[in-house]
């Protein structure tokens, strides 16, 4: 298991021990390399950890980032939220932002 492997896991399985987040957990999900909420910026595209996806794009106007899904041999656009906006279903926990050159 490579180290990008051994983080994955160690996020998720921080992520399913805590159920819904609060601010100590978000600042230790900070603390592990997460990108905070404020520090996001519009329109850019980041790297990070979901179920479905390794890169998000984060749109301040949705509070959300977008992302290409596959489901059943189509292809969709999905909303996912960042982890301070934790409403129950999957999260995007941004690592870092992608440079968009």
């Amino acid at each position: 298991m490579n180290k990008k492997q051994k983080k994955y896991i160690e996020f998720r399985h921080y992520i399913r021990s805590k159920g819904r987040l609060g601010s100590d957990e978000l600042k230790e999900l900070e603390s592990m390399g997460m990108i905070p909420l404020k520090d996001l910026q519009d329109m850019s595209y980041y790297y990070g950890i979901c179920r479905n996806t390794r890169i998000a794009r984060w749109v301040k106007s949705a509070n959300c980032f977008l992302y290409i899904r596959e489901k059943h041999k189509s292809f969709h656009m999905a909303e996912i939220n960042h982890p301070a906006n934790d409403n129950g279903f999957d999260l995007f926990i941004p690592l870092r932002k992608i440079n968009e050159e």
